[in-house]
């Protein structure tokens, strides 16, 4: 974060961590990019962070989430532990409150043996 002030010092610039996000209090945003971060909650707390998300959103608000998932039995990529997500689940989470799912992609990388998923949500 201090490279950031130093290059943008009229900025403010927040560390948080999902699932709380504390320091956004009752902040709304219009977009959110969610990118390479879900995939590094515990099973346990997706749902609660999915939850934040969809809390910190305004009305007709897009979430854009972008996560990585390992083809390994043992989530692990170059040493790397990476929470397995399930994107029908979490389609279906945001769908329950009402939400539009507007794409919804996956992109097989064979020669890391990985998948990207791309989900873009309107609130």
């Amino acid at each position: 974060m201090n490279e950031a002030h130093t290059l943008y010092p009229k900025e403010t610039f927040t560390h948080d961590f999902l699932p709380d996000l504390d320091s956004l209090a009752n902040l709304n945003f219009q977009n959110i990019l969610c990118s390479a971060v879900l995939m590094h909650i515990s099973q346990e707390n997706l749902a609660l962070a999915y939850d934040r998300l969809f809390n910190l959103l305004k009305p007709n608000g897009v979430l854009i989430i972008s996560f990585r998932g390992t083809n390994t039995a043992d989530y692990r990529e170059n040493g790397k532990l990476y929470e397995p997500i399930n994107s029908k689940e979490l389609i279906h989470f945001f769908e329950t409150k009402g939400c539009r799912i507007l794409l919804n992609e996956s992109e097989v990388e064979i020669k890391r043996n990985l998948t990207w998923h791309n989900i873009v949500i309107k609130k």
